[in-house]
Order: structure tokens, then C-alpha cells, then sequence
């Protein structure tokens, strides 16, 4: 049976950003900060690896949001509060929230949510911490880049670039309508060459709910459809599937099939980083 992980969406012409309930400086710089009326500092430090697709209204097919001690104090219709569904996700190595490749509260900061949840989530107030929107560093997880070269021609070139954009500018007879890079951790950096199980593989999914469109996935993170249309009924929804059935799943409707166009290294339009491959 597939392990389905909702998360980031894959493709997004206006992805997502989210902030805390309450922002002091504006989120985006190195010194962007976290300030809320409602949560003490530490929990407010945990919830905000929550706010990139928990927030309001949610985004990357988060099911709720999670901004407001409200939220969070309303009953799950799996049993107890969200707050402790969350705690529960937090700590679930097989199928952790935030998903692998999303930034991570540590262990103490788990710890820190814990306690207050079972303090009965008391009001805090928090006048700003370092988070929620900073500069995340890249890594190349693979240690192997592809060389500035745009005419090369391979199948495996530039990952990580908008390649459908560049195609229509450079050559326009190989700009497919799906093209993307598929990466294990969430800011690798532009060229960087993924490194991805061999069968591996894209599903596009069309207006009806249809798998339209199965995409391989090429060791090196590539992928890319053989048409220059999309040859699915718009708007479509996407997932990455994993040689073992793992996935990771898109649900917010889209338009445009160049991936990479939002998933950059820092992630564009506020969408949070690359397309991830799927954790076991």
C-alpha cells in the first residue's frame, strides 16, 4: 500500500510563503523574525516549520491551518486536538510533519511543544525570535554539478533551472509542457545533479482525478514529457512516487508545468524549496 505524504506543492505559477500569526520584521531576509500574541517563544519557534503550508488559508495541501491556539485547542476527527495530533506527527519517523527535506524543529524544541501542550497550550506572547523566512544555506547533496553549458543537449541539463522557460528563449522545439528536477533535500543548489533511485517517477493527474501522464524520473533528477502541450484536461494536480510506493503529493490545482519556475533554491513566489523526492 502507498505511504502518501501531503505536502509543498510540485508545480506553482504562485506558490506559497507563510508567516507567523503575528510577524515583526518582514519575513524573507536573514533577519527575518517570528512574533506572536499568542504562543510563548519556543512554541512559536516549532509551529513556524508548521506555517509554510499551515497557515490561512492553508497551502501545498496542508488539510488546516495551524496559526492560532484555536486552531490547534479544536478537536481532530482522529481523536484529541490538532495540537496533539501535530506532537504526534512531529515525532513519527516514519511519516514525519514537517515531511523529510522541510526545516525540522530539534529535539528540545519538540520537547518544548510537548510540555505545552500538555500544559493545556497556556497564551503566551513572544516579541520576536529568529525564523520564519530567513535565508536557508544550499547544500549539493550529490557533490556533482552540471557545467554552465546551455547547448549541451542532454537530458540531464542545468537541474534545477526553469527549463521549459529557457527552452521557449533558447530552443523552442524542446520545450515540453511537464520539465522539472526531483531532489532529496529541500535547498540544493542550481545545477546540482540529484540522486534519485531508478524508478522513480512523476504522475500528472488530470482535472477529473485521472492519472493522465506517468513521467520517469532520471538518476539525476530530470524529468520531462515527450509533448510540447499538456495533453491533460487543466487544471491538473501532480505527485512524485518513490520505487517503493512512498509519495509526495500535490492537491492544489495548477496551470503551468515548468516545476522548477517556483522551486528554486531559496523557492520562488513563496513556494518552499525544491520538488522533494518522497521519504521512506
Amino acid at each position: 500500500m502507498m505511504r502518501a505524504i501531503v505536502a509543498a506543492s510540485l508545480v506553482a505559477p504562485a506558490c506559497y510563503y507563510a508567516s507567523a500569526p503575528a510577524t515583526g520584521e518582514v519575513p524573507g531576509g536573514t533577519d527575518a523574525q517570528i512574533a506572536s500574541t499568542e504562543f510563548p517563544c519556543e512554541v512559536a519557534q516549532v509551529l513556524a516549520t508548521c506555517w509554510n503550508c499551515h497557515t490561512n488559508p492553508p497551502k501545498g495541501g496542508a488539510p488546516i491551518p495551524l496559526t492560532t491556539r484555536a486552531e490547534l485547542a479544536a478537536a481532530s476527527s482522529l481523536g484529541g486536538t490538532y495540537a496533539e495530533r501535530a506532537l504526534i506527527r512531529m515525532r513519527d519517523t516514519a511519516k514525519p510533519m514537517p515531511p523529510t527535506g522541510f526545516p525540522r524543529p530539534d529535539a528540545a524544541g519538540i520537547d518544548a511543544f510537548a510540555a505545552w501542550v500538555q500544559s493545556g497550550m497556556p497564551m503566551g506572547s513572544c516579541e520576536g525570535v529568529p525564523g520564519g523566512g530567513g535565508v536557508a544555506p544550499t547544500v549539493c547533496s550529490s557533490g556533482q554539478k552540471f557545467p554552465a553549458v546551455f547547448d549541451d543537449g542532454s537530458p540531464d541539463m542545468n537541474p534545477g533551472l526553469p527549463c521549459r522557460a529557457c527552452h521557449l528563449r533558447e530552443e523552442e522545439d524542446e520545450a515540453r509542457f511537464f520539465m522539472g528536477t526531483v531532489y532529496p533535500t529541500l535547498h540544493e543548489e542550481d545545477r546540482c545533479y540529484s540522486d534519485v533511485p531508478t524508478g522513480t517517477r512523476v504522475e500528472i493527474i488530470d482535472r477529473n482525478g485521472v492519472v493522465a501522464l506517468t513521467l520517469p524520473v532520471r538518476p539525476r533528477g530530470n524529468f520531462m514529457s515527450n509533448s510540447f502541450n499538456a495533453n491533460v484536461t487543466l487544471p491538473f494536480t501532480a505527485r512524485v512516487v518513490s520505487p517503493t510506493g512512498d509519495v509526495m503529493q500535490m492537491t492544489t490545482p495548477q496551470m503551468s508545468g515548468d516545476c522548477n519556475g517556483c522551486h528554486t533554491e531559496q523557492g520562488a513566489n513563496g513556494a518552499p524549496g525544491r520538488i522533494l523526492l518522497p521519504s521512506n
